[in-house]
């Protein structure tokens, strides 16, 4: 019996030991794959060296020794505020929205100079430099007429600083501009008063345009009646026959001795 129990005890030992070695195997095996999902890099480090960039899709990798760090490589949109002074030293808080992506032929650059979070780490100092720079350049008042214009002035800076750092910029945006509470009081203010004003000048320019109106009717008129004046004057019948228009056919009822019809039938 004691013999039996020596076998059975080498046969677990036996069996463990396949057991081990096939799911030693099954691991490397496993391992030695790797996907790249869509939208991603993989980068490939060997024994702490960058040897390759892989692209999307299934690869083979040597076990234990070699592993892959995956980057994504797609359009990151982030958005967020920064500080500045106008030409005119106002404090802005101006909050931004921004589209960058890596270049993705020099994802294994970026990886060994900065790491995986290169986007993080490079742009947010340009991105505030070039705002700050931008802005200076402009009054307070000016930033809120010409925020569009500030904005593409902003990319066209931005674009070539952040292609050196091998990021590519595809959008760039002023979402909104916030001053202290004085300054956008004073502004208000000023929009009411340019407001009032014009509604001023429109109306004074409306009465204006009635008087030379009222102005242009009387000298029509006073011409009109000028014109019948000596009309009426230079032609006697003339004067007859305004009487006849306004006549109403009926005769006077009682007439003094010697009056005369007001026309005269003789001529």
């Amino acid at each position: 019996m004691y013999q039996n129990g020596q076998v059975d005890n080498k046969k677990a030992i036996f069996y463990g030991i396949v057991v081990s070695l096939f799911l030693f195997v099954f691991i490397i095996l496993f391992s030695s794959w790797t996907v790249v999902d869509a939208g991603y890099r993989g980068v490939k480090i060997r024994l702490g060296e960058v040897q390759e960039v892989l692209d999307e899709g299934l690869h083979f990798i040597p076990p234990l020794i070699t592993k892959v760090v995956k980057i994504p490589v797609r359009e990151a949109k982030f958005q967020n505020k920064v500080s500045a002074y106008s030409k005119d030293a106002q404090i802005v808080e101006a909050t931004f929205a921004i589209n960058i992506y890596p270049q993705k032929s020099d994802i294994a650059l970026l990886y060994q100079d900065v790491g995986p979070d290169f986007i993080e780490k490079l742009s947010p100092q340009i991105i505030e430099a070039t705002i700050k720079e931008v802005f200076g350049q402009y009054k307070a008042v000016d930033l809120i007429i010409n925020r569009q214009e500030a904005a593409q002035r902003i990319r066209e800076v931005l674009t070539p600083r952040l292609k050196e750092k091998r990021l590519n910029l595809t959008n760039f945006d002023v979402v909104n501009l916030d001053f202290d509470d004085a300054f956008e009081k004073a502004v208000k203010e000023k929009v009411i008063a340019v407001e009032l004003s014009k509604r001023s000048e429109n109306l004074l320019e409306k009465a204006k345009n009635d008087k030379a109106i009222r102005i242009t009717e009387a000298q029509a008129e006073a011409e009109a009646m000028r014109i019948k004046a000596n009309a009426l004057k230079s032609n006697k019948n003339l004067t007859q026959y305004e009487a006849i228009l306004k006549w109403d056919g009926k005769l006077p009822t009682y007439m003094m001795g010697n009056s005369v019809p007001f026309i005269n039938f003789s001529n």
